[in-house]
């Protein structure tokens, strides 16, 4: 009898003891057990754990412009109990951070995140902001993408006509993505006709649109194009007169001149009769 109860007291003993050691890892774990020297120079206290934490884990800044600059933002701070020092850096030039480094006892500290667009090329980017700290590491991620603008568009239509009369126009151009195409017409005569951007259309579909001027003059015409990213073309512009200008022809001088002989032949005769009566007393 004696034997069971002293082989149940080792059993239980062993079982404290595994459980026990399970747990002191567990605390162990992340904790500073004894002095040591931070990748900053500073001296860590034993006895508390520095865990990294980071929210958001990333950012998408969508379809953007070139040239443009763009932010957001996420914080880090320290989810454990002592003093966290934290470090940041990237390797891609287009995007910055501020700042670049710190610390914290569990307050948060918010990190502004820009990237500037300047001189990039239409395509699809990626950078990586990397913490270093003494409670782990981690990356925040950032992606960005710059669409192609549409080619310059094509106008097609009259350039000369009469004011009050309707002309059509037709409006083409191409993507270099395949994105659906917004068009946007001046006439230039200031009359806004509430159209605003026309569309959407397909890469390389034409469109007719139709204009009247009420008052002559010379006008031009400008229309531009954007795809579904809000990226825009170049102008294009076509310049139209009203009214038409009248086209003199060979043809039409020796007509008119050939009736103007005619007519003054004519007057000659009755001007000579007039004088004869006049002289010879009729």
């Amino acid at each position: 009898m004696q034997n069971i109860s002293f082989k149940k007291g080792i059993v239980f003993a062993i079982v404290l003891l595994f459980f026990g050691v399970g747990i002191v890892s567990n605390a162990a774990e992340g904790m500073i057990l004894e002095e040591k020297v931070r990748f900053d120079g500073t001296v860590a206290t034993p006895g508390y754990i520095d865990v990294l934490a980071f929210f958001p884990k990333s950012h998408d800044f969508g379809y953007i412009h070139e040239g443009e600059s763009y932010q957001t933002t996420f914080d880090i701070w320290n989810n454990g109990t002592g003093t966290l020092i934290w470090n940041l850096e990237t390797f891609r030039p287009w995007i910055s951070f501020s700042p670049t480094s710190g610390s914290s006892t569990g307050e948060n500290t918010l990190i502004t995140v820009t990237i500037n667009t300047t001189g990039l090329s239409p395509g699809n980017y990626e950078a990586s902001i990397c913490i270093t700290s003494d409670g782990g590491n981690g990356c925040y991620e950032a992606y960005a993408g710059l669409s192609h603008p549409p080619a310059t568009p094509i106008i097609n239509g009259p350039v000369s006509g009469k004011v009050r009369n309707k002309y059509c126009y037709t409006l083409t151009t191409t993507d270099l993505d395949g994105d659906n195409i917004y068009y946007y017409v001046e006439w230039g005569d200031n009359i806004v006709d509430g159209i605003g951007w026309i569309g959407p259309c397909e890469s390389g579909e034409a469109i007719t649109i139709n204009h009247t001027w009420n008052k002559r003059g010379d006008y031009c015409i400008k229309a531009k194009a954007k795809d579904i990213h809000d990226t825009e073309s170049e102008w294009a512009s076509l310049d139209v007169s009203m009214p038409k200008n009248v086209q003199l022809t060979d043809g039409w001088v020796f007509q008119f001149l050939e009736r103007l002989w005619g007519f003054s032949h004519v007057l000659s005769q009755l001007l000579c009769r007039q004088y004869s009566c006049f002289w010879m007393g009729c």
